[in-house]
């Protein structure tokens, strides 16, 4: 019954159980209306039971038939007449919905109705119910005099009761789940109001309720309901309240001819006609969770995009120790237009500086002879290793790459290093590379002003061509870990080795079992499972910790349940880099739906992590909670420390100690 009630707040596009809980409540302010409801809802559970006994959810159908059954009970008094059109109705419109979600689901889609089918359906009425149609008029009064409570009407009339009380309480509820979405309400009214006064000339005369209710719904479905909010989405808004002014007017000019009730028919053609030509609805179909209200389902976006960012191209360092970024991604200098995506490298001393001496001889310059590695592994397609290098003040501009090297990647990418010592490539023309290889060293030919390795991504063979968004895996940046990402310029990067260690540290096996204990003596058993996605799943019955490997980093990706162990391991250790260091710091974030997240509303928590020693990981919490895990190379995790208890690998009692930190890090 409780998810019932919040599933229902997603009429206004967010899950609230108040909110649902006073929708069903004002339905029955007309008992004849509740009943109606209520029969026409269980008429379409029935229906959806029998027909789809596997979906999980029912929402269009028992939205669109609670609507129908509103409906009849506010234009019909109570009668056998009354309660076989709300049954029937209720499921001839779960019947529609199935057949609609259907034949959508199977081109690709996310199903989305909202309430087309009861709006089509009240408009049919018209010829089933001839002489009992309502009439829902304009706001009387003066205008500014009445623009706050017509607001709230409109609101509320979605219940079909135009009552302001009702409104408020409603805008409120809102409010309290969403000050997003209660914005958007009042400027899609406000819109809609301004629009048919311009276009109308009638004095600014606010609109008829159900015409303020569209505009009001469409703006909060545009705003932030279906589409996730950005840059467009004031222009979207105001442009879409604009069209929907205009087909308001036009259905009640010309389906009104025929006594035909629009309702809401032209929010629900505009937000779905935007809806499903919008390429989001593909790309991010979590948008439409209900349960998280826009502003949390737009802070879930950005911790995915944090996390897991979409970008296809992610490449290691050409070279080998502590190097600085000397022109970055749109660098000052050549870095520019269709050759922006590109990264060059110099070496410095301590005081910063590029060479000794005077710098005039190519030779005082640190980079220079210095080895180059392959950043990917491939094929090589393209060398030339004989043009000269530059002395230092001269540049060659017939041959602006110099010597250099394209390696193609399996995944159809092609990488290229330029500027290279003449007749130091080590690679010819079809041999394999793998990461990390010598291919050359670091020399100044080409449209080189000093000795530096020069790095860019592009799609086709040909030297030149434009350049592809690309991140750096794998660098530290003064001890720091960073997510892959472009160096930017003045940025000192160093390369990182994958860790042996790590590596086996993080390796279970599929059926493994492992057995945890508190202090307290208390166990969890868990076993390795596969999980559908393909990543692998530690837990039980009831729980379950999602972990897996990405971008040369174990990662826990989310967790199900209220198991502590698990719920602990994810918020603390969210991920470890398989290529850290004794010494070095990572971050990560957590999702909205940790209770750190909750706690401070808005803002993506961070977890601060530090490989302390060879076996001892710690991580810092936002509120200087402290955590640490133990790893070993052939168990895995083996001991926990949290602030809410530690927790030992059962099969752990008895292995031999790695060092006298071992017993000393938890105390």
């Amino acid at each position: 019954m409780k998810a019932q009630l919040k599933t229902l707040g997603a009429v206004f596009f967010a899950e609230d159980l108040w909110l649902g809980a006073v929708l069903i409540l004002s339905c029955f302010f007309y008992p004849v209306a509740g009943l109606c409801a209520t029969l026409a809802v269980l008429g379409a559970w029935a229906l959806s039971k029998q027909l789809r006994p596997e979906s999980v959810s029912r929402f269009p159908e028992l939205l669109n038939a609670g609507l129908w059954g509103l409906f009849l009970g506010s234009v019909l008094p109570l009668s056998p007449r009354t309660v076989l059109l709300a049954l029937g109705g209720g499921a001839f419109l779960a019947g529609l919905c199935l057949e609609l979600k259907k034949h959508l689901e199977r081109r690709g889609f996310s199903g989305m109705l909202l309430s087309l089918p009861f709006s089509l359906a009240v408009g049919l009425s018209a010829w089933i119910l001839p002489d009992a149609l309502p009439e829902f008029g304009r706001p009387a009064g003066e205008p500014f005099a009445i623009l706050l409570p017509s607001f709230f009407q409109s609101l509320s009339v979605v219940t079909f009761s135009a009552r302001w009380e009702l409104g408020v309480l409603l805008f409120l509820l809102i409010l309290r789940r969403s000050p997003w979405l209660a914005a958007l309400a009042v400027a899609g009214f406000s819109a809609g109001w301004l629009g048919e006064g311009l276009i109308l000339h009638n004095g600014f005369l606010l609109p008829p309720f159900f015409s303020g209710l569209n505009y009001i719904l469409l703006a909060m479905a545009l705003g932030g309901g279906l589409l996730p909010p950005d840059r467009f989405t004031p222009w979207r808004v105001t442009g879409g309240v604009a069209v929907a002014v205009v087909l308001q007017l036009m259905a009640e000019r010309f389906l009104g001819g025929y006594s035909w009730l629009t309702v809401t028919l032209s929010f629900n053609f505009l937000a779905l006609l935007m809806f499903y030509g919008n390429a989001t609805e593909r790309l991010h179909p979590d948008w439409l969770n209900f349960r998280l209200s826009p502003e949390e389902r737009w802070d879930l976006r950005r911790y995915r995009s944090t996390r897991y960012p979409i970008v296809p191209y992610d490449i290691h360092l050409p070279v080998l120790g502590k190097w600085q970024v000397y022109q970055g991604e749109q660098g000052a200098w050549t870095h520019k237009f269709a050759w922006q995506h590109a990264v060059d490298f110099v070496l410095t001393d301590a005081n910063d500086a590029r060479h000794s001496g005077s710098g005039q001889a190519v030779e005082e310059y640190y980079a220079w002879n210095k080895t180059v590695v392959s950043p990917i592994s491939g094929v090589v397609e393209t060398v030339v290793a004989g043009l000269p290098d530059q002395p230092i003040g001269q540049v060659e501009t017939e041959h602006n790459w110099g010597n250099y090297v394209i390696i193609r990647e399996p995944r159809g990418f092609r990488v290229l290093i330029a500027h290279l010592k003449s007749q130091s490539l080590q690679v010819v023309v079809g041999q394999s590379v793998e990461r990390g290889q010598w291919i050359a060293r670091c020399g100044n030919s080409g449209y080189s002003p000093e000795p530096h390795v020069h790095l860019h991504v592009q799609q086709g063979a040909f030297p030149g061509e434009a350049t592809l968004p690309f991140r750096i895996a794998g660098m530290s940046i003064d001890g720091f870990l960073p997510a892959p990402r472009m160096p930017e310029t003045g940025e000192e990067v160093e390369a990182r080795e994958f860790c042996p260690f790590l590596s086996s540290a993080s390796s279970y096996m599929l059926g493994q079992e492992l057995c945890f204990v508190n202090e307290s003596g208390e166990e969890r058993n868990y076993t390795i499972q596969m999980a559908a996605d393909g990543s692998f799943r530690l837990g039980d019955e009831k729980n379950a910790l999602y972990f897996g490997r990405r971008e040369e980093r174990f990662i826990f990706y989310s967790v199900e349940g209220k198991d502590e162990l698990l719920n602990e391991l994810f918020r603390t250790f969210p991920s470890v880099p398989l290529y850290a260091k004794p010494g070095d710091t990572w971050e990560d974030v957590l999702p909205v739906e940790t209770e750190a997240y909750k706690l401070k509303r808005g803002i993506l928590p961070k977890v601060r992590l530090e490989r302390i020693s060879e076996t001892v990981i710690r991580s810092i919490s936002e509120e200087n909670k402290i955590s640490k895990i133990i790893l070993s190379d052939t168990h895995g995790i083996v001991k926990v420390k949290t602030p809410k208890g530690n927790w030992s690998l059962k099969s752990d009692i008895g292995l031999p100690a790695c060092d006298q930190e071992r017993s000393e890090c938890l105390s």
